[in-house]
């Protein structure tokens, strides 16, 4: 499926995105669970700057709720496909209500077709490593977290 055709469809079926407890940044001796919600909407590829690396003119820029509510945005990297569906190799940039910058790992979310041609399901599977940040994040490493479920 072409980047330009898969943005289409993206953008068609919308999406949600659940972020569920998980354990909070490792290295902070007051370690606690965190919860909350992230909705993002994919761009018109006319409307991402690429990032180094990136070969896919596909983005998203969203909300975060709850503990680490703020801005959320996603560069896709990369799209490769599967016998199950697709992959895709993100870049996420996060920053938080009091300004705090949030670092992540890139993360690969896989994409898998349903019933419904406007919808798919999406999953990051070996979930989503923060590295550390600014503020409240500087220094802090946190687990690989089983963070977005997409619907």
């Amino acid at each position: 499926m072409k980047p330009k055709t898969l943005g289409k469809f993206f953008a068609l079926s919308g999406t949600a995105m659940c972020l569920g407890a998980a354990p909070g940044l490792a290295d902070n001796p007051h370690c606690r669970q965190i919860g909350g919600g992230v909705l993002t909407n994919f761009l018109d590829p006319s409307e991402c700057l690429l990032t180094a690396g990136s070969s896919v003119n596909l983005c998203t820029d969203g909300t975060a709720t709850d503990d680490l509510r703020g801005a959320v945005g996603v560069q896709v990297l990369q799209v490769t496909g599967t016998a199950t569906g697709l992959i895709l190799h993100n870049q996420h940039h996060w920053v938080t209500e009091s300004g705090d910058t949030i670092f992540l790992n890139p993360a690969d979310a896989t994409a898998y077709a349903t019933p419904d041609n406007n919808r798919f399901l999406g999953d990051y599977l070996s979930g989503i490593e923060i590295t550390g940040g600014t503020g409240a994040f500087e220094g802090r490493r946190a687990p690989s977290l089983p963070l977005v479920r997409s619907i």
